[in-house]
C-alpha cells in the first residue's frame, strides 16, 4: 500500500483502504478509481489516499489468466469488458461492481459461461443482430449475477446463463421493429411480445436446462395472465424470476432505447416501484442496498446517521 496525491491519481487503481471525510464514509476499499471519483475527491479537498501496490492485487489477477484463454475468447473478454466499462458506471452500477472482488468475479463468471460454444455463438448473434440488446443482456448478467450471489442463491452460474440470454429470442424479430423510434403497430407489438416464447424453444431445442429455459419463458408475463399449470411452472423458479424480472426491468428504464432517453437510477427505481406491482419488495431493498442508489424522494440514513431524502434527477 502506498499513498498517492490525489491529482496524481490514475484511472483503474485501487482503493487500499476505507476513506472517511469526518464521520462519514465516502469511498470504500477496494474502490476502482474513475475520472468521476477523481473529480469527486478533489471537491471533498481529499488531498492523497492509499492505493494498493501491483503486489497486493497479483494474487486476484491469476483469477482469470489470458495467456490460457483462446484467441477467440480473450477478445471476447476485452470486449465485455470495455462494454462493462460503459455500462458499469457509478451512475447506474453504484457500488455493486466497484470493489476487486465482485469486479473479478464477474469476468470469472462471463468467461466461463461464454466457454461453452453453444452459448457463445448465440451471444455473437445476438450482439450482430441488435447491439442494444446486446448490451442490455450483457447489463443484466451483470446486475442480476451480482443480486444472486447477494441473496446467496443456489446455482448462480445457471442463472447467470439465463440472464444473459434471457432476450435470445429478439434474434427473431425483425431489426426494423427492434430499431424503430415510435410506437409500434398492433403487428409488431406481437411480434415483439413473441420474443419470449421464441427463445424458451430456441434454448430447449439446443439442450439447455430448464433453470435456463423456464427463467426467461415467463419473464415479461404478469402472474394474472398465466394459466395454473404455468403459475406452478414458475413457482418452481420464483426466486430467480423475481431477480430477473427486477433487474431486466431496472436495466431498460436507465439504458437509453431507440425510442426513448435513459432515465437516472433513482428515478428508475422509484417507477419499479410504482409501475411494477409484482416486484419482489424485499429483492428491491436488498438491490438498492448493493447499489447503494436509492428511488427518487425516498428517506435514507446516511453514514453519519444523519436522515436525508433522495432527490436525485
Amino acid at each position: 500500500m502506498k499513498y498517492i496525491a490525489v491529482k496524481e491519481l490514475k484511472e483503474g487503481a485501487v482503493i487500499a483502504e476505507d476513506i472517511y471525510k469526518g464521520a462519514s464514509l465516502v469511498v470504500r476499499k477496494g474502490h476502482i478509481v474513475t475520472a468521476a471519483l477523481i473529480r469527486k475527491l478533489q471537491q471533498w479537498e481529499i488531498n492523497s489516499l492509499p492505493i494498493q501496490s501491483d503486489d497486493e492485487g497479483k494474487q486476484e489477477e491469476k483469477d482469470i489468466d489470458l495467456k490460457k484463454l483462446s484467441e477467440e475468447k480473450r477478445q471476447t473478454l476485452l470486449t465485455f469488458l470495455q462494454d462493462m466499462l460503459q455500462l458499469g458506471n457509478e451512475y447506474r452500477f453504484g457500488y455493486a461492481i466497484n470493489d476487486v472482488d465482485s469486479y473479478l468475479w464477474v469476468q470469472k463468471l462471463f468467461v466461463e459461461i461464454t466457454s461453452e460454444k453453444s452459448t457463445y455463438g448465440l451471444l455473437q448473434q445476438l450482439k450482430s443482430w441488435d447491439l442494444n440488446t446486446y448490451h442490455h443482456s450483457l447489463d443484466v448478467f451483470i446486475l442480476g449475477s451480482l443480486m444472486a450471489k447477494k441473496i446467496g442463491l443456489e446455482h448462480v452460474a445457471e442463472f447467470s446463463k439465463a440472464c444473459l440470454l434471457h432476450d435470445i429470442g429478439k434474434l427473431k424479430v425483425e431489426k426494423k421493429i427492434l430499431m424503430k423510434t415510435n410506437e409500434l403497430s398492433s403487428r409488431e407489438m406481437l411480434q415483439m411480445r413473441a420474443h419470449t416464447g421464441e427463445g424458451f424453444h430456441l434454448l430447449k431445442q439446443k439442450g439447455y436446462s430448464a433453470g435456463v429455459t423456464n427463467v426467461l419463458k415467463y419473464h415479461h408475463q404478469p402472474l394474472s395472465t398465466l394459466s395454473k399449470e404455468e403459475r406452478e411452472e414458475r413457482q418452481i423458479w420464483k426466486k430467480e424470476h423475481d431477480i430477473l424480472k427486477l433487474v431486466d426491468v431496472y436495466s431498460a428504464l436507465t439504458l437509453e432505447r431507440p425510442y426513448r432517453e435513459s432515465l437516472s437510477p433513482p428515478k428508475a427505481l422509484k417507477i419499479v416501484i410504482k409501475e411494477h406491482g409484482d416486484i419482489n419488495i424485499d429483492y428491491m431493498k436488498q438491490f438498492c442496498e448493493m447499489l447503494e442508489i436509492f428511488p427518487q424522494h425516498a428517506v435514507v440514513q446516511l453514514s453519519n446517521n444523519t436522515v436525508a431524502e433522495v432527490v436525485g434527477g
